[in-house]
């Protein structure tokens, strides 16, 4: 994608909108996830993506912490083993 550039996609399992904050306001707005879910996206800044190739020890170090704070609270909160 180019900046300002303008995308659409376009979500038709909806069990992959299980929580987070798309899963919130769905839920505040409609009450249930519909079969399809349809984002218009406007792209305004790139970042450049790391990967584990191009990133130092201390990066994976802090990604790691990151990813594992994310895995507790899936656990504690939702029961969500798989996902965690």
């Amino acid at each position: 994608m180019k900046k300002k550039e303008i995308s659409q996609i376009i979500c038709k399992d909806n069990t992959l909108i299980s929580y987070g904050k798309d899963y919130d306001i769905i839920m505040e707005k409609i009450g249930h996830i519909p079969p399809k879910v349809e984002y218009i996206l406007r792209v305004y800044k790139f970042t450049d993506g790391k990967n584990t190739y191009n990133m130092t020890i201390d990066e994976k170090i802090e990604q790691a912490q990151r990813k594992k704070q994310i895995g507790v609270r899936l656990i504690k909160e939702k029961q969500n083993y798989k996902k965690a």
